[in-house]
């Protein structure tokens, strides 16, 4: 009988370690579950907090103009919360993250559009291409016809010139200008820019004054 009760004793015995064994696993792979759920959570915090880079879109009506030409620029963004424009738009630096101006470059231009945010910053480039003209430029005198010693005005225009230079003692002028001038005899005044040379005024002086 004791030998019985003995082997019973150790079988109950055996039976509760196992019990007790497998429980402590199973909660020990619980908790691990459990912190890596926790890790993840925290991970997935810092991804929403962070925001996108922002986009931007430049659009232009024409992209090539003759000088004097206005070009119609639209901007659009998303997720901007500043934009800068080199070179600069206009007679201030507070753009709007979205908008349309109005543009005339005298020279072939590209306008750097910059969209930022506390995440970085997106660029985004367009280039307004102005045909190079030759220049014209129309010279006149009034009177055309004086009397030695007296003095004519000349009036001269030109368009895409950056000077118009006057044989004869005029010299280098001003795209558009007027000048008194007072010949000795019969001359010719040519309004040039460079080799090219486009109108030609005379102006006579006839006789002597009385």
């Amino acid at each position: 009988m004791s030998r019985s009760r003995l082997s019973s004793s150790l079988v109950i015995f055996t039976l509760i370690l196992i019990a007790t064994l497998v429980a402590t696993g199973c909660g020990s792979a619980s908790g691990t579950s459990g912190g890596g759920n926790g890790g993840n959570g925290g991970n997935g915090g810092n991804s929403g907090g962070s925001a996108d880079k922002p986009t931007i879109t430049v659009t232009v009506d024409k992209s090539t103009i003759n000088p004097g030409d206005l070009v119609v620029v639209t901007w659009k963004t998303t997720n901007a919360t500043g934009l800068t424009i080199s070179p600069q738009i206009g007679e201030s630096d507070d753009i709007e993250v979205n908008g349309t101006t109005n543009i005339a470059p005298t020279e072939t231009t590209t306008y750097v559009f910059t969209a930022t945010n506390s995440a970085g910053s997106t660029q985004f480039s367009v280039t307004i291409n102005v045909n190079v003209l030759p220049p014209t430029v129309t010279l006149s005198a009034d009177p055309t016809s004086i009397i030695t010693g007296q003095s004519t005005t000349l009036s001269w225009n030109s368009q895409y010139a950056d000077s118009v230079t006057i044989d004869n003692g005029v010299g280098k002028q001003g795209p558009t200008g007027t000048q008194s001038v007072t010949p000795a005899g019969p001359l010719e005044f040519i309004a040039a820019r460079g080799e090219a040379k486009f109108i030609l005024v005379i102006i006579w002086a006839i006789g002597k004054p009385r």
